[in-house]
């Protein structure tokens, strides 16, 4: 009989306000930071969602509506490097098991050895195994394996992130998907095109608005991103680009900030999935929102050319 092993204690995650008053919306970093603090690490959801590169991302599909976006395994050609540079921001050593989706791109364990590596954590029968767990990562889930701390050189950590940064707005498209400042523009065309919302096709417009509200939720996260650049710019390693660095905060705030603008324009229907959906297949709602999208990238654009002046004042 499969049997089952829960780890009591383990801090609860969820997309709601329930960390301090606060939203945790990128699903890794809000995970990583629930395991470590169980085995005894604290750390600030900005600081692993900085880290990780997820804090400045947007993501677009180049060619359709895309429900899945919003993942992080798309906003670099490598799909694991968010989570890499997490972890390592985390003190963590670690093993990735990588679904067969990513062996063009890393030498990955035979299916045999990962599936061993895999047997030794769960006492689960056979068939119950391969449901639950082998074809998850085979979708394309990575599974962690964490094997113990190291420690972290803070400064490396931040220089890491804030040299990535502009890279990950600067660069166009990654695969079929349209990715930093050029996202903004794949997002805010589609956004303007009527016609890709049919208004008696309900069915439709629930996936247009997935998409929208994801893309929203990235640049929310900016948020985060503000805090990790403000914690770093505090680093002795990085006084001389303080100044820099601070201002690069300041608009990434007023990016996020942006997308509160949403709400105001439709209201308080954070609940009402029915009238979520009506609001964004209304063109005058669309054509409302576009120009805080469009101020939302300018504030990138900005906060990416004070991350650029900071990076030759790095210590």
């Amino acid at each position: 009989m499969a049997r089952r092993r829960v780890l009591e204690g383990v801090p609860k995650i969820a997309f709601a306000p329930i960390h301090g008053g606060r939203f945790e919306l990128t699903p890794f970093p809000s995970a990583l930071k629930a395991v470590s603090k169980y085995l005894g690490q604290d750390f600030a959801y900005p600081c692993l969602l900085g880290a990780s590169g997820a804090a400045f991302r947007l993501v677009w599909h180049a060619e359709k509506w895309e429900p899945g976006n919003v993942d992080i395994v798309f906003m670099d050609e490598n799909p694991i490097r968010p989570f890499r540079e997490a972890l390592r921001a985390a003190g963590c050593s670690y093993e990735i098991l990588l679904a067969r989706r990513f062996a063009g791109h890393f030498a990955e364990s035979t299916l045999a050895q990962r599936n061993a590596h895999l047997r030794g954590l769960y006492e689960d029968d056979e068939a119950v195994f391969r449901g639950k767990i082998v074809e998850s990562v085979d979708r394309g889930r990575p599974l962690i394996v964490l094997q113990g701390r190291c420690e972290v050189d803070r400064a490396r950590v931040y220089r890491g992130s804030l040299e990535w940064v502009p890279a990950i707005a600067l660069t166009p498209k990654v695969h079929e998907y349209f990715t930093g400042l050029r996202a903004y523009d794949a997002y805010m065309e589609k956004m303007r095109d009527d016609a890709e919302f049919p208004l008696g096709d309900r069915s439709v417009l629930a996936r247009r608005k997935m998409a929208h509200y994801d893309a929203m939720t990235m640049i929310a996260e900016r948020g985060g991103g503000a805090d990790f650049v403000r914690e770093a710019a505090g680093h002795p390693a990085f006084r001389k680009a303080r100044s820099d660095l601070l201002k690069a905060s300041e608009a990434f705030s007023a990016c996020a900030a942006q997308m509160e603008s949403w709400w105001r324009i439709v209201g308080q229907i954070w609940a009402d999935e029915r009238a979520q959906i009506q609001a964004t297949a209304d063109p005058e709602v669309r054509r409302r929102f576009v120009p805080y999208i469009e101020k939302a990238r300018d504030r990138d654009r900005e906060a990416v050319s004070c991350l650029e002046r900071a990076s030759s004042k790095y210590s």
